[in-house]
């Protein structure tokens, strides 16, 4: 689950709509600026995810302020952009969709769609445990190679 915190401009004023028949967007900030908050995910973790992006159907003319895991920032422009995304290994704490700066507004409106997040990929127990197999046969066989090459070398 992520959250959508609109404190910004009019309270409750965010909207599902269809644009086109079956294709539901939300309008999430019809009336200006909102956060994505990332840090209570179940892909997540109190840092956040390892990475997050949506659709932009309607009003480009914002920033997506981002809040990483160390609370470093950073701004990207979202002006001309169908599409916004962004992976990070300090993790993505929050999105911030308004002025640059993270700056709040009650002035124009951003309609997103498939809001997607990631946490990031950790190998299962097997595969590590194959990887070590794999790494000790070639040390093994390494090791073998060089003592008959010395054997050789002495005959």
């Amino acid at each position: 689950m992520w959250l959508v915190r609109p404190p910004f401009g009019l309270n409750g004023y965010n909207i599902i709509y269809s644009p086109q028949s079956g294709n539901h967007a939300y309008c999430a900030g019809c009336n200006g600026s909102f956060l994505l908050d990332f840090t209570q995910t179940t892909v997540g973790n109190a840092l956040g995810v390892f990475g997050a992006g949506f659709d932009i159907i309607f009003g480009t003319q914002y920033f997506a302020h981002v809040t990483f895991g160390d609370d470093s920032t950073e701004d990207f422009s979202l002006a001309g952009q169908t599409f916004w995304g962004l992976i990070s290994e300090k993790s993505i704490k929050g999105v911030h969709v308004g002025l640059i700066g993270g700056g709040s507004t009650i002035n124009g409106s951003i309609v997103i769609d498939n809001l997607t997040i990631g946490g990031k990929s950790v190998p299962e127990p097997a595969s590590v445990m194959g990887l070590l197999a794999l790494g000790a046969f070639g040390a093994t066989s390494l090791g073998k190679r060089k003592q008959q090459q010395n054997t050789i070398a002495k005959a």
